[in-house]
């Protein structure tokens, strides 16, 4: 197991998950029915315990939730047996090899903080095999740290990325439709909400 996935796995062990908040991520719920994907399979990159994955199942899509934490698949798929939602299942895959997907199978990419988590050398390996996933014209959400949120040094929050960073890694395989502000919430509604990135990208082809 690498480091990776022994850092998340304590990190699922211990409950200190500031960014759990037990719900789908409300911006991209708002978006996902507007779009014309071409396939109804959907990936949750990094996704957690599964929330974001559930609600694509409860939506018609054939949703695979993964994760490098074993234990935040284990968790996805009990919060899954809990609603009751069967046309979901998640594995454990590292985003930066090669996906557990038939290749342009894809029609819907979302990642709501796991970009924003890998190294900086790992983002053209995330995007490559990503576009190997998807069909041509899908549709990729992502929401990540905002480097221009003003923060002290010592303050707990999302890493931050600037616009670059987003951008220039997915040109060649992907074409930007929109780069947007937006805010990510904590578990926890006394936590303030991080200033985000909210991208969504189609693939080329």
């Amino acid at each position: 197991m690498s480091r990776t996935a022994e850092h998340w796995n304590d990190r699922y062990r211990t409950g200190n998950l500031p960014w759990d908040t037990r719900r789908p991520e409300p911006l991209f719920i708002e978006r996902i029915p507007e779009l014309n994907c071409p396939t109804r399979r959907a990936i949750d990159l990094g996704c957690g315990a599964g929330d974001s994955t559930t609600w694509l199942a409860e939506h018609g899509f054939e949703a695979i939730g993964l994760d490098v934490s074993s234990v935040a698949v284990d968790m996805a798929r009990g919060r899954a047996a809990e609603r009751g939602v069967t046309g979901c299942r998640f594995e454990c895959a590292s985003i930066t090899q090669p996906l557990p997907v038939e290749a342009g199978s894809v029609g819907l990419a979302i990642d709501r903080g796991c970009y924003h988590a890998i190294d900086e050398a790992d983002r053209e390996h995330y995007v490559n095999h990503l576009a190997e996933a998807m069909a041509p014209g899908a549709w990729w959400l992502l929401m990540c740290g905002n480097a221009d949120e003003d923060r002290a040094a010592d303050a707990v929050g999302p890493p931050q990325l600037n616009a670059a960073q987003i951008v220039d890694p997915t040109t060649g395989r992907f074409e930007l439709h929109s780069l947007s502000r937006a805010h990510l919430a904590g578990s926890d509604n006394d936590e303030p909400e991080h200033l985000a990135w909210l991208a969504m990208f189609r693939r080329r082809g």
